[in-house]
């Protein structure tokens, strides 16, 4: 649950449920005369406890930004890229520059050459969510749909269990066993 007072988002806390909300889902345990169950609550990930900060971080890109230099159609020189600043441009020059870099790269590569590429701690809802209209969109450009990634905790555990993979995941560590 969000709340919004005067337009700014205040605070993110969990959704309050009813009996009738987890009935079906919810366990029960009679032992030595109690009862053991669930409370009726709804845990938030931390990644969504600080969408607040987030939404107001002062590192927010708020507007569209173009390296300057760069020169859409792949004519820009290679020896300054990541070296320019950053300008703000129009959202209408954003969408043109992105929908022809797109159609660009379908036409001389293939549309396979298009990553689709997802942060898999999204935002869940009708544009961001994995398999939403963003996956929809991608897949009616034909484009290289990327697998899931170990980018979270899942992953950072599970690396220890990986064979050949070092504590820190720098490099690869081979081991005659």
């Amino acid at each position: 649950m969000v709340h919004v007072k005067n337009g700014e988002l205040l605070r993110v806390r969990p959704l309050p449920l009813e009996e009738k909300d987890v009935r079906k889902s919810r366990w029960k345990i009679e032992a030595g005369g109690k009862t053991f169950q669930p409370p009726i609550r709804v845990g938030i990930p931390p990644f969504t406890l600080s969408s607040r900060r987030r939404v107001y971080s002062p590192l927010r890109l708020k507007y569209p930004m173009k390296r300057v230099g760069f020169e859409p159609g792949g004519k820009c020189s290679i020896e300054n890229r990541g070296r320019e600043e950053f300008a703000r441009i129009s959202w209408d020059e954003a969408i043109e520059m992105v929908a022809g870099e797109i159609r660009r790269i379908r036409e001389d590569y293939g549309p396979a050459a298009v990553l689709a590429f997802r942060n898999f701690h999204h935002s869940w809802g009708n544009v961001n969510y994995h398999y939403s209209i963003m996956r929809r969109f991608f897949d009616l450009l034909g484009t290289t749909d990327e697998m899931a990634n170990p980018c979270s905790w899942e992953g950072w555990f599970w690396e220890r269990y990986t064979p050949g993979v070092s504590k820190d995941n720098s490099e690869l560590v081979l081991r005659k066993t």
